[in-house]
């Protein structure tokens, strides 16, 4: 049985939805617009759906100063059509200002074919704000299903 994975529209969050939130205007969109994120999954979510939409603007923003790239372009060519959290956390006192969020992407190049990042992210909090640190990445084709 092969299984497709669709596009989202335009009212539905890259991101899938966080705590009933579904659509853009009221999920990431805030974020991207300034707002800031309460903890690493809210910001981690809204850093996927700035990949998806080619927000290379807030991807740069929300990214630690000492391990961003000099040169954020965005991947036009690649389709990110699915997010699943595994686990996130906010470490305890006195590491409070530290967190994780593991989590799988799903995406299409441009020959259709499907892959998944893993990823175990880091993030920061200074000043009130959070920042993507770095991660452990794993990208892997998935095999098509007969």
């Amino acid at each position: 049985m092969s299984h497709t994975l669709t596009p989202v529209t335009s009212s539905e969050c890259p991101c899938g939805g966080y705590r009933q939130l579904t659509h853009y205007q009221a999920c990431c969109q805030p974020y991207h617009m300034g707002q800031l994120a309460a903890n690493p999954e809210v910001l981690m979510r809204a850093r996927y759906s700035a990949f998806a939409l080619q927000r290379t603007d807030f991807i740069q923003r929300t990214w630690a100063a000492e391990t961003c790239p000099a040169d954020l372009t965005g991947d036009s060519d690649t389709q990110w059509v699915a997010l699943k959290v595994i686990s996130s956390q906010v470490n305890p006192p006195p590491r409070q200002h530290t967190g994780s969020v593991h989590f799988k992407a799903t995406c299409l190049d441009t020959e259709g074919r499907q892959h998944c990042l893993e990823e175990r992210s880091r993030f920061i909090k200074r000043q009130g704000e959070w920042f993507y640190l770095d991660g452990k990445t794993k990208f892997t084709e998935v095999a098509a299903s007969l």
